[in-house]
């Protein structure tokens, strides 16, 4: 039973209910907490052992947002004709 509860909130209803209890004062902790993103950053990249660079430029960006809106053209159009002819065949 150990391996399946591993937190100890979970052990008992006892521990259940002071985890509800603690919550909405973690939530605001974590709303109101400010964190500056370059640390963040740091942190991130001596956790991974790797560089993140950024490697798409606008221009990819650009071609990036009008492939999604032709997509969801497509598939808007692909699912009001499946309605109109197919039905309940498009399952099948």
């Amino acid at each position: 039973m150990d391996d399946f509860l591993p937190d100890e909130s979970f052990q008992n209803w006892g521990n259940y209910v002071d985890a509800l209890k603690q919550t909405p004062g973690r939530f605001m902790d974590g709303v109101l907490a400010r964190s500056i993103d370059n640390a963040e950053l740091v942190e991130v990249n001596t956790r991974s052992h790797h560089e993140m660079k950024k490697t798409l430029s606008w221009w990819d960006l650009i071609w990036f947002g009008v492939g999604a809106v032709i997509d969801a053209g497509i598939f808007v159009l692909t699912g009001l004709k499946a309605k109109e002819y197919a039905g309940s065949s498009v399952m099948l």
